[in-house]
């Protein structure tokens, strides 16, 4: 047989998928098919799966440039399924107080007229274009990161805060040092007195490049600590290191990381806490609620697959049993 290794990735997987389906409508067994094509029955039956995934989900693949892409996506899909199929015979959430909601914040900020939150995790995009670097996942859903999409989102929560937030709360804002200025004066706007020394994520071996070729890699996140009224917070450490989670532990565009997370939360969670996160993507700060045994932590997701993974990865989490954290730090060259 002809060999395909000339070809792209994906073009070889579709023909791999074609020449299987041949062999099978003349009677032959997937078994037998494997070694006509030099490949392993189960990496066929994935190949044939991946072809299928992309031939009916072509918006779904349309950043993948490897069968493993392809493969990443197809799998993440199909838990999400699962998941929305769990939901539907069992329910959303085993445990009431830590909930993820399928639900658009521009939406449901003015209709909430429930129990106040004391502190707040936002994440809006930053109106950057970073979902046009060129560096976006081709795996994970995309999300737009236009100026209009992050005015809104900023205008929502700036015209319906006093319905969310108590008096006495706790904000704490990831954004872009390209915006340090504007982002610190709106939020005193708003009545939040920002820290000028944000905290740091910083990420040894990941980061992004804005203009390759003449920017340097992007290696740390700032997030804002903001406070109204006299709620304490505990004085830990300003930075903490940790890379995103990656392969099988990577389920959002943006993802953060947990231990980083928990470093930062447990400054400011305690038991009384209630915690809002108005774009929750992977849910990674409503699991670290729940870690830390907060009273209650909502996140919001305008993704329906997003939700639905954020929720099975909730699940899994037991209230109270926090993430070891490692204190000998070290740095690779991420480059």
């Amino acid at each position: 047989m002809r060999r395909l290794s000339h070809r792209d990735p994906i073009s070889i997987m579709k023909s791999r998928a074609k020449v299987a389906d041949m062999y099978e409508k003349q009677g032959m067994l997937q078994k037998d098919i494997a070694p006509i094509l030099g490949i392993s029955e189960q990496y066929l039956s994935n190949t044939r799966r991946d072809a299928e995934f992309a031939r009916f989900h072509p918006e779904k693949v349309v950043n993948c440039k490897t069968q493993d892409d392809i493969k990443d996506r197809r799998e993440k899909y199909e838990k999400a399924l699962r998941q929305g199929e769990q939901e539907r015979i069992f329910g959303a959430n085993l445990d009431k107080n830590y909930v993820i909601q399928t639900a658009n914040f521009n939406l449901w900020d003015p209709t909430y007229s429930g129990p106040l939150f004391n502190l707040g995790y936002v994440d809006f995009p930053y109106g950057i274009g970073q979902d046009d670097f060129g560096q976006k996942s081709r795996t994970d859903e995309t999300y737009e990161d236009s100026p209009e999409v992050a005015e809104q989102l900023w205008a929502t929560l700036e015209t319906y805060q006093d319905r969310l937030f108590s008096k006495d709360a706790q904000l704490l804002v990831s954004f872009s040092m390209t915006q340090y200025q504007a982002i610190k004066d709106r939020l005193e706007r708003m009545g939040w007195e920002a820290n000028p020394h944000p905290f740091a994520w910083t990420k040894p071996s990941a980061g992004i490049i804005p203009r390759p070729g003449r920017d340097l890699r992007q290696c740390w996140e700032p997030i804002f600590i903001c406070a109204r009224g006299d709620r304490k917070v505990e004085g830990k450490r300003n930075w903490y290191p940790g890379d995103p989670p990656r392969g099988d532990a990577r389920e959002h565009q943006s993802p953060k990381n947990e231990v980083m997370m928990q470093h930062l939360l447990s400054a400011f969670v305690t038991e009384d806490t209630r915690l809002l996160d108005p774009t929750c993507g992977s849910g990674v700060a409503i699991r670290v609620a729940k870690r830390l045994r907060a009273a209650y932590a909502l996140g919001l997701e305008i993704s329906e697959q997003g939700s639905l993974l954020a929720r099975a990865a909730l699940k899994k989490v037991k209230r109270g049993e926090l993430l070891e954290v490692r204190e000998n730090f070290t740095s690779e060259d991420p480059s």
